[in-house]
């Protein structure tokens, strides 16, 4: 999944509208975990994703 906005460096786009897997709170959590193991180069620790 791709959060960014081409042409916008450094901002990606989290919540519940994006389109990660899952539903409502689901995919706020997903989609914020995914761009934080991006940003940061790491995943959070247990995430097993």
């Amino acid at each position: 999944m791709d959060y960014r906005i081409e042409g916008i460096d450094h901002l990606y786009l989290v919540g519940d509208t994006t389109a990660a897997p899952g539903a409502g709170g689901d995919i706020a959590h997903e989609s914020s975990v995914e761009c934080y193991g991006r940003i940061k180069g790491r995943m959070l620790p247990g995430d097993n994703g």
